[in-house]
């Protein structure tokens, strides 16, 4: 697996050659796109991003999530909306459904240190399997710190608890971004689940992401291996991730 990833990574960093439109300055390194941790950096003023992703598990079973991220006039304030569907044991059906609002607190886009708290409301959809969750509605608040250690090296924590018509859910992650160059990133990410009566997940995540801009546009690939640990046993994916980045009421303009 470890070779695999260097292999593709490799074949991204010469596809992720910065295109410099009609002379225009290299753009920014890529930030905001990981993959199961998440990031403090709130959406620019008028910058909107849609993010898909989509998991696929060895031994069977699919995943595939939208997201919509909207800031609210500047960086300090941003919606997003999620939604989700899946392919499991009990057959495929819609997954949760989460609208979130995000408050930058503290730092911004040059800022070495970033928090940006999130509260979420949530429609959660029952699980069919037996001791699954009913339907309901939830909440869940999260707290994503970043943490810029160097020009090349970045770090992202998280900490959230999940409420509803269940026990409460809550976890922990944390990730490790090296800017290989501003387009190309190599991360591991790692997530602790834990719930009353369960036995805790973990999840190591390694992956790569690299940017294609295009005048006002940055379209964003990503794929990563995640491997979820537990006594005895380790279940392994591949989960491969696509988001789009542009001004608001510009999809494409140079």
């Amino acid at each position: 697996m470890a070779l695999s990833l260097v292999a593709a990574a490799g074949v991204a960093l010469c596809l992720a050659t910065p295109h410099n439109l009609q002379g225009q300055a290299p753009a920014a390194p890529i930030r905001d796109n990981s993959f199961l941790v998440e990031e403090a950096y709130n959406q620019d003023g008028g910058v909107v991003q849609h993010v898909g992703t989509f998991a696929m598990g060895r031994m069977g079973g699919w995943a595939a999530g939208v997201d919509e991220e909207w800031p609210l006039g500047g960086m300090r304030d941003q919606l997003s909306l999620s939604l989700a569907a899946l392919d499991a044991s009990e057959g495929t059906r819609f997954g949760d459904i989460e609208l979130g609002y995000r408050r930058q607190l503290v730092g911004g886009p040059e800022s070495r240190f970033l928090v940006a708290p999130r509260l979420s409301a949530l429609w959660l959809q029952a699980e069919d399997s037996p001791g699954g969750s009913p339907a309901g509605l939830g909440t869940q608040a999260a707290v994503p710190m970043t943490a810029v250690l160097t020009s090349s090296l970045v770090t992202h924590w998280n900490l959230s608890v999940t409420l509803g018509p269940f026990r409460p859910i809550a976890s922990a992650g944390a990730s490790v971004v090296w800017l290989m160059t501003p387009t190309v990133n190599l991360l591991v990410e790692g997530v602790w689940v834990g719930q009353d009566g369960t036995r805790p997940m973990y999840v190591l995540n390694p992956g790569a992401r690299f940017a294609i801009n295009a005048g006002a546009l940055q379209v964003v690939p990503g794929f990563s291996f995640p491997i979820a640990l537990a006594k005895h046993e380790e279940t392994d994916a591949v989960l491969l991730y696509l988001s789009f980045e542009h001004p608001l009421g510009s999809a494409g303009a140079e």
